[in-house]
């Protein structure tokens, strides 16, 4: 296959939309971004969104792109809303692959979270007040 081809594989597999998503009848959602053996295509390394053991969604991962990790944020954001508390990367499998030679990796990476974690907290936090 072509790379290309591949390329073009890839994209039809990957998360687009947030009703690709199963629902999480939860009010603290904590997702695991980690990274397996690839099985869904030739590319080596597959991304696994994990809720409480149970895979949600398995997608061919690039090397060294961070920026889909934000994207994911986004469309996990837009299905599970503030209910979303954070995604938390598995850093002993997805470090090397995730963000490869790109130093910048990591703080794309805990920006995406950061923005999900203060928006949940800013939900829990709604109508306390302090003397």
């Amino acid at each position: 296959m072509t790379n290309e081809k591949l390329i073009q594989k890839v994209i039809k597999i990957q998360l687009n939309d947030c009703s690709q998503l199963p629902d999480i009848h939860s009010d603290d959602i904590i997702i695991t971004f980690t990274m397996v053996k690839g099985e869904l295509t030739e590319i080596p390394v597959d991304i696994h969104l994990i809720y409480n053991d149970i895979v949600c969604w398995k997608e061919p991962s690039f090397f060294e792109d961070p920026g889909r990790f934000r994207e994911i944020c986004k469309i996990l954001s837009e299905k599970y809303d503030n209910k979303l508390a954070d995604v938390v990367v598995d850093e002993k499998e997805c470090s090397v692959w995730l963000y490869g030679d790109n130093l910048k990796g990591p703080s794309i990476v805990n920006r995406a979270r950061k923005k999900i974690r203060r928006r949940y907290f800013k939900k829990k936090n709604r109508g306390i007040t302090t003397r």
